[in-house]
């Protein structure tokens, strides 16, 4: 993979309010090594499972509703600076508001605003991922041609039980590199930090 076309490219991520939302700095920190800059939408139900200002600190800036509203943060001028924008987690709510035109947030809005393929990287529980409805909306969301990944099958802490479970998770970082990769500069064999 040729991570010098990456270097050039600004890189928007919206953060949906799910558990894996605690593994996202990791996510965020490889985003940051590979991209030009690299910023954040948090839903409120992510802001309040990981802190906007924590995020803050492994991006170019990280963004909230309850911020005031400015140029510099509108759902419009964030998908104009962007090159790509990834959904990481996906919830069955954002994917559900994206596949039927609904805004009732700052980044649901930017989905709207956005208008190049979105890659929604889902994650959540068994039950709900296999729900008639959200497949719906997933088929629905790949028509408009948005890219909805697949999300791991495995062990996985379930808030609800409070016990490890057989969930849907976000990929490997190296997976979601991968996937990126490709969709904003091409075909892609292997990840590597070079």
């Amino acid at each position: 993979m040729d991570t010098d076309q990456l270097k050039i490219k600004n890189l928007l991520v919206g953060i949906g309010g799910s558990i894996s939302v605690l593994a996202v700095p990791s996510y965020l920190t490889l985003f940051a090594h590979f991209f030009k800059e690299v910023k954040v939408i948090m839903t409120p139900s992510a802001a309040r499972l990981l802190p906007r200002e924590t995020v803050n600190l492994l991006c170019a800036g990280a963004y909230t509703d309850e911020q005031e509203f400015s140029q510099e943060i509108s759902h419009v001028e964030l998908t104009r600076w962007a090159d790509g924008l990834v959904i990481l987690p996906a919830t069955a709510n954002t994917m559900g508001q994206a596949a039927n035109g609904l805004g009732d947030n700052l980044l649901t809005t930017a989905i709207l605003a956005y208008p190049e393929p979105i890659i929604y990287f889902p994650n959540m529980n068994e039950r709900m991922w296999r729900k008639k409805s959200l497949q719906r909306n997933i088929k629905t969301l790949e028509a408009d041609g948005d890219i909805v990944v697949e999300p791991s099958h495995q062990m996985a802490y379930e808030v609800a039980s409070g016990k490890m479970r057989p969930n849907y998770t976000i990929p490997s970082k190296e997976n979601v590199m991968k996937v990126i990769y490709k969709q904003l500069v091409g075909n892609v064999q292997t990840v590597s930090k070079s």
